[in-house]
């Protein structure tokens, strides 16, 4: 019998590092954003360097060490393995740069000393422009909007792109603070991963030396380059599909079948992946790489659709003590109620859990990931057999918002809108939309209700056609038998009404 190989060094503190730190934090993130702390521990633990050159402090691992940290950190937190990849770009592109700055820069980025973002996904709306560059005072001027960076307040640096007026790709160093030129946004409120602090930045005129310049190249040569790069599934896609077959292999054995058999899948996906990712020439087999990605994504939100039917309880459930809902500002007692909602189903869970309050659940209708209070009420409900409480309800759309929407057919069978359909498969979901509160242009809720209406009969438009001498006399006035006809002037005799006068 062989014994594994031990694990790589840096893989290895990323464990401890997911164990210890992020883990732990993770629900806390959710809810108040990444804290400083969080950063501060990933800078000590050296994965700030991760692929820097070990002269200038770096760890250079090969790409396999690279993927499996990230898996690690984003099955454990993605918002905080969110905001320290961005670090990653800038160190690489300062570790292929001659420029001056990268004596000054990449050491302290290797080492952890600072950390830094990127804001250069606007690049990739060319040829529209969104950043300008134009030269000035043997400098570079910036002027533009930056749509989206991630780590506001959390980086010390960030490395801005934009283009110039000869179609370059420019991208140059300045520190990730309001400063003449450059006005950020308040945080943005995204679908998920609002934890990250992405903000919009607004340039009017930043002024950067060009000793801060990192990499001058035309635009075509540095698109060449990336185009490949979003083309392969990303190793965060397999972190958060195996924790979540984590949590769902910790419920009933019908769970952990699911689980064994989703586990096969992601092995195989992943090794296709990988295969795929280490290819020497990374613009060839485009169309294979696109549907291995495709199969990634369908299969990480099929793992966390299940977690979340099934019940599963892990570290994106809260696990906060009853005693504390009034201080974070639940304005009921949730304890008060708990031998009424709070049942011991299937799963590890501790005692103290309780049923939780619509304010915890409704922060999962963006991300798609109810609490363990809110999977409880559920559960309750669908046990008895009784009307949605809003509890339950919240629950419910949480579930709705991470399955695909597919819209009402008149081949489906009539829907039992509850509680039944907690039980049928995610794409019959979709009526739970009349639940929700009333909302301009719901998608959703406008299908739903428009299921239950009986549609017109379909009458085509019959084109006009002048009459005709050889068209069968009208009746005008009243029917027959109702009075003499209009313009005769005569009785009905013998009871019969008399013809109509043709017109």
């Amino acid at each position: 019998m062989t014994t594994p190989p031990d694990p790589h060094p840096l893989v290895a503190g990323a464990r401890r590092l997911a164990a210890e730190v992020l883990a732990p934090r993770a629900e806390q993130v959710d809810q108040e954003g990444v804290p400083a702390s969080s950063i501060e521990a990933v800078k000590r633990s050296g994965l700030l360097g991760l692929s820097a050159p070990v002269e200038y402090g770096g760890s250079a691992a090969p790409a396999a060490v690279a993927r499996e940290t990230a898996e690690i950190l984003a099955g454990a937190c993605c918002s905080t393995w969110f905001v320290q990849t961005q670090h990653h770009t800038p160190v690489m592109t300062l570790a292929k740069s001659e420029l001056p700055v990268r004596e000054w820069l990449l050491g302290p980025l290797a080492r952890g000393e600072l950390l830094s973002g990127v804001a250069y996904a606007q690049l990739r709306a060319y040829p529209r422009v969104p950043v300008r560059v134009t030269r000035e005072r043997g400098g570079w001027r910036f002027d533009g909007t930056v749509p989206w960076y991630t780590g506001w307040g959390l980086n010390d640096v960030m490395l801005l792109a934009g283009v110039t007026d000869t179609d370059e790709a420019l991208f140059a160093f300045t520190e990730a603070r309001a400063q003449p030129g450059l006005r950020p946004s308040p945080p943005m409120r995204l679908a998920a991963l609002t934890a990250a602090r992405t903000v919009s930045l607004e340039l009017d005129g930043l002024w950067l030396p060009e000793e801060a310049v990192a990499l001058r190249t035309p635009y075509e040569t540095w698109a060449a380059a990336d185009r490949p790069k979003n083309t392969n599934a990303g190793p965060a896609v397999f972190g958060i599909t195996a924790s979540a077959l984590g949590l769902l292999a910790d419920g009933d054995p019908a769970a952990q079948e699911s689980a064994r058999v989703l586990r096969g899948r992601l092995d195989e996906v992943r090794r296709h992946a990988y295969a795929l990712a280490d290819h020497p020439v990374p613009s060839e087999r485009i169309e294979e790489r696109l549907v291995v990605k495709t199969r990634a994504y369908d299969l990480m939100r099929a793992a966390t659709t299940a977690a979340v039917v099934a019940g599963a309880a892990g570290p994106w459930t809260s696990a906060a003590p009853r005693s504390g809902w009034r201080g974070r500002g639940c304005s009921c007692s949730c304890r008060d109620r708990r031998p009424r909602y709070a049942r011991r189903t299937s799963g590890p869970w501790p005692r103290r859990t309780s049923a939780g309050c619509g304010w915890v659940a409704a922060r999962f209708r963006l991300t798609g990931v109810p609490t363990r209070r809110a999977v409880v009420a559920r559960r309750a409900v669908v046990a008895r057999r009784a009307v949605p409480t809003r509890r339950a309800v919240v629950a419910r759309r949480a579930v709705v918002a991470a399955t695909p929407f597919r819209p009402p057919r008149r081949s489906d069978p009539p829907t039992r809108l509850w509680p039944a359909t907690w039980l049928w498969p995610a794409v019959r979901l979709w009526p739970a939309a009349r639940f929700r509160p009333p909302r301009p242009f719901n998608r959703r809720a406008v299908v739903a209700a428009a299921r239950f209406q009986p549609a017109a009969p379909f009458r085509p438009a019959m084109p006009f056609r002048p009459p005709r001498r050889s068209d069968p006399p009208r009746r005008s006035g009243p029917p027959r038998g109702c009075g003499p006809p209009r313009g005769c002037g005569r009785p009905a005799r013998g009871g019969r009404p008399a013809p109509p006068v043709p017109r």
